[in-house]
Order: C-alpha cells, then sequence, then structure tokens
C-alpha cells in the first residue's frame, strides 16, 4: 500500500504540537508558582526576614511624652540591594536616551553593577581607561565617572570583576600559558584597582565562573592553578588590599549553581576553610526561554537550593538576571519577575539582586536575542518593569500616617531601610530620620519637641 504524505501539512501539524507543548510547559510553570505552599512559604519569608520593629517616641524638654503628635511615617529607602549593570551609561544614542535611561534606572536601583573587564580596561599594559578622557568602548565606559554617577545618586555599587581570566575578556598582553608569569600581573592589577577604588566601591566580584573553567572551557582561560587553590590565594590577596567593610564575593553561572550545588558548596566551603574571607556568594540567573520548562527552575527547585546554600551562613546575591523579554513573552517576562523577585525577596541569606541588562539591544552579542531588558531600545518601560516597579516602589516599602499614644510613641513593623518621618506639632513640622535596620531587633528614635 502507498501512503502520500502532504508535507506542508504535517509540518504545520508539528508546528502546531510544539507551540502548544512550549505553552503547556509554561502554564506548568506558573501552576507550580500558584501553589499554595509556594505563596506561604514566600509570605512568611518576606514579613519575617525583610521587615523590622520600631518605636518613635516622642517627649517634651522634661521627658514627659506627648500624646496625639501626627506623625508621617516614609520609607525613602531600602536596606536590600537592588540593581542593575550599568554598562550603558551615557552611551546611548541621544541625549534623551541617555536621560530616559538614568531616570529609569534611578527609579527602581540602589545599586549598580559597574565594568572591570580587564581587556578595555588596560588594553595596553600600564595605560588604564580610569577618567572621563578615555576613549569609547561599548558597554565597557571608563569606571570613575560611573562611580562619580552611583555616589551623586546615593546608589551602592559592585565591581565586575577582580579577575576573569577568561581569555577573550584578557588584554592582549598578558601572559595566558604561564601561571608563575601571569600571577605578578595580577598582582599588579589588583592593586591597581585597590589603590584607586579601595575606598569607593562598595563591593567586588573576586573571581567568576570557575566551575566552567574547570569543566568545559578549561583552554578558553589562561592558565590558572586548580580552583581549590587559586580561590583561597586570589581571596586572600583581596583581602589584604581592600577594607574590610567591602564584601568580597564569588559569581558563578546559573546552571553551575542551581544544578551542580554539591560542587558549589564544596568550592565555597574549600575557601572559607582555608581562611580567606568569603564575604558573599553570587548567583547567576540567565534563563533565556528555559524558564518556562517547569523541570527546569521550579520555585520547590529554588528554595531548596536557597536553603542549602543558606547552611554556608554567608550572604547570597543573585548577580546576573535574563529572562526572555520578547514581543511575545511580555506578559509572561513580567509574571516571572514578580514570582522569581518575590521568592528570592523572602529568602533568609539573601541580600541584593541584580537585573543584567536594563534595556534591549544593550546586552553581549547574541545576548541581544533574548530582548532580556525591563526596557525596550527606546528606554519605555516593558510590563516587567512596571511589574519590578510596583513591588519596589509599592508592595515592598512602608508609608503611613499614625498618632502618639498616652506613651508618646508610635510603634509599627516595617521594610528595612531608612524613613524619613514628618512630625507635625502646634502647628509646625519637623524632619527626622530613622534607619530600621535588619540587624536590631528593635529600631528606635526618641525625639525632644520643645
Amino acid at each position: 500500500m502507498k501512503i502520500e504524505v502532504n508535507y506542508t501539512v504535517l509540518v504545520l501539524a508539528l508546528t502546531q504540537l510544539c507551540t502548544s507543548i512550549s505553552y503547556g510547559q509554561e502554564e506548568l510553570f506558573f501552576r507550580n508558582w500558584e501553589a499554595p505552599e509556594v505563596q506561604q512559604y514566600i509570605d512568611e519569608g518576606i514579613e519575617k526576614y525583610r521587615k523590622g520593629d520600631a518605636i518613635i517616641r516622642i517627649t517634651d524638654a522634661s521627658g514627659q511624652p506627648i500624646a496625639g503628635v501626627k506623625l508621617d511615617v516614609h520609607q525613602i529607602k531600602h536596606e536590600f540591594l537592588f540593581g542593575s549593570n550599568l554598562f550603558v551609561l551615557g552611551q546611548l544614542e541621544t541625549d534623551a536616551l541617555n536621560q530616559k535611561y538614568e531616570q529609569r534606572f534611578k527609579n527602581l536601583f540602589n545599586f549598580a553593577t559597574l565594568p572591570f573587564y580587564w581587556r578595555e580596561l588596560e588594553p595596553q599594559q600600564g595605560r588604564y581607561r580610569f577618567g572621563e578622557d578615555a576613549e569609547f568602548i561599548w558597554r565597557r565606559p571608563a569606571p570613575t565617572p560611573l562611580v562619580e554617577w552611583c555616589k551623586a545618586n546615593g546608589i551602592a555599587t559592585k565591581g565586575h570583576a577582580l579577575l576573569y581570566p577568561k581569555t577573550a575578556f584578557m588584554p592582549d598582553w598578558t601572559e595566558r600559558t604561564s601561571w608563575s608569569k601571569f600571577k605578578p600581573q595580577v598582582e599588579n592589577h589588583l592593586k591597581q584597582l585597590a589603590v584607586n577604588y579601595g575606598n569607593d566601591i562598595t563591593m567586588w566580584d573576586v573571581a567568576n565562573e570557575e566551575i566552567p573553567r574547570m569543566e568545559r572551557y578549561y583552554e578558553q582561560f589562561h592558565q590558572l592553578p586548580d580552583p581549590e587553590e587559586y580561590l583561597p590565594w586570589i581571596f586572600r590577596e583581596a583581602d589584604s588590599l581592600f577594607p574590610d567593610s567591602v564584601p568580597l564575593l564569588y559569581n558563578d553561572g546559573t546552571r553551575d549553581v542551581h544544578n551542580k550545588l554539591d560542587k558549589y558548596m564544596t568550592l565555597m566551603r574549600h575557601v572559607k576553610n582555608s581562611g580567606a574571607k568569603l564575604g558573599g556568594l553570587g548567583i547567576q540567573f540567565h534563563v533565556g526561554d528555559g524558564l518556562y520548562g517547569g523541570e527546569i527552575f521550579p520555585p520547590q527547585k529554588l528554595i531548596d537550593a536557597y536553603n542549602q546554600l543558606g547552611e554556608l551562613s554567608v550572604p547570597m546575591y543573585i548577580t546576573e538576571i535574563t529572562i526572555n523579554g520578547s514581543k511575545e513573552n511580555l506578559k509572561s517576562q513580567a509574571e516571572a519577575v514578580r514570582n522569581v523577585y518575590r521568592l528570592w525577596f523572602a529568602t533568609k541569606e539573601m541580600k541584593g539582586i541584580t537585573w543584567w541588562n536594563l534595556a534591549d539591544g544593550t546586552a553581549f552579542g547574541k545576548e541581544n536575542e533574548a530582548f532580556g531588558g525591563l526596557l525596550d531600545e527606546q528606554m519605555n518601560p516593558k510590563p516587567a518593569y512596571v511589574a519590578l516597579d510596583q513591588l519596589i516602589n509599592h508592595e515592598w516599602r512602608t508609608v503611613f500616617e499614625a498618632k502618639t499614644d498616652k506613651n508618646g510613641e508610635v510603634k509599627f513593623r516595617g521594610f528595612h531601610g531608612l524613613y524619613e518621618i514628618t512630625v507635625h506639632y502646634k502647628g509646625e513640622t519637623k524632619k527626622t530620620r530613622l534607619d530600621v535596620a535588619s540587624d536590631k531587633i528593635y529600631s528606635r528614635k526618641s525625639w525632644v519637641l520643645d
């Protein structure tokens, strides 16, 4: 019997089948997030770990409490770090686009990752591109103007990275095949960064993507010792050069953390046990389209991973995020952003979350194909940006009015951060500030009114 095949119909049928599977995976992914136990975990974690108790007490000059004083309490800054990389500050085509980029950045973020890739930072040996007079290189602006912009806008900074010795990101003049010759070059480089930025950068990625180096891409990196030797060495070296107040992070890839957790934890335990100061665990989350396959990163997988990492008692940071935001995925990107940010914000040891490329068209090479920006190429907010704005500036920001009780006090529980308090008394208004800090059982403010 002869069977005739209509290939057009067959291809169409297969396309529809693949599409239905894709939609099915996405539906499964979001259904997992809607599970009552997941939402309960997130709600309880946010309430327990992201809020603190505070007391404001108003008295007269003799120390007697004043009842009935009206207070406007407004959180003006988060303690938790919400950020993005700042790789294209001032680099867009027009002044209008640059201004919109800056405004959108400041509206959401109190934290910025700055580029310290050695290749563009010191393209010629001994000639660093630190200052405003540095030549233009896309996504690699000179760091000093970025540092000054962040200072002027109250934005904390992270340097990325002290050393990322993937050969494609390294100066051509550095030694590639001899650790004994490369090591003094590294030592000098670290000293230069410490001298120029030791008091200005809030934290550093000290090392980056060592698991991929030792497992898959060894030939793509400069010659280094095995991570068990190299990581303790570079952390001790950085610790000797940078202030004690500056956290030193190790950063690694999405699947190299979540899917190879035992290896990641073994490496981090080794660094800690060596006596090196490990100040933070950096966790990437570049997922592209893979997010919607519920079997890859369902919420329970993330919860289990972060609970296990919490056993190290080291602060955690989500350091790089890309979630597909093409026109077909705008709604699902926004939903995914809301889901994962809420889970990360609920995680006990988590201290910060960094989106990677704020706007479409500002990523590295083919990474632009994911349309992973929160803004489109005209710097207009996508639904994911709106979702994040709703979380950071509304749901997670404490604002209220109250009157002091008979003890002259207003007690409240609010999100950790800096508060401005406006006191209305005898027809006048006065302002003060209160820091509701995560390291305090109670944050207190006593204020004497004349």
